[in-house]
């Protein structure tokens, strides 16, 4: 539960700074968000901020 918790706080940092996502770390992001069972709209919120 704590793990889920931290992991939508960190992309809400991303989301609500507008901080550039490396291409590699958002693929990680993905996985792990599938690891936890969110569909992909979770972190494709984060997207546009990818570089």
């Amino acid at each position: 539960m704590c793990a889920e918790i931290a992991f939508r706080f960190l992309l809400h940092g991303f989301e609500a700074f507008g901080s550039p996502v490396p291409r590699e770390l958002y693929g990680r992001l993905e996985r792990v968000g599938e690891r936890f069972g969110y569909g992909p709209h979770v972190v494709d919120r984060l997207h546009h901020l990818v570089e």
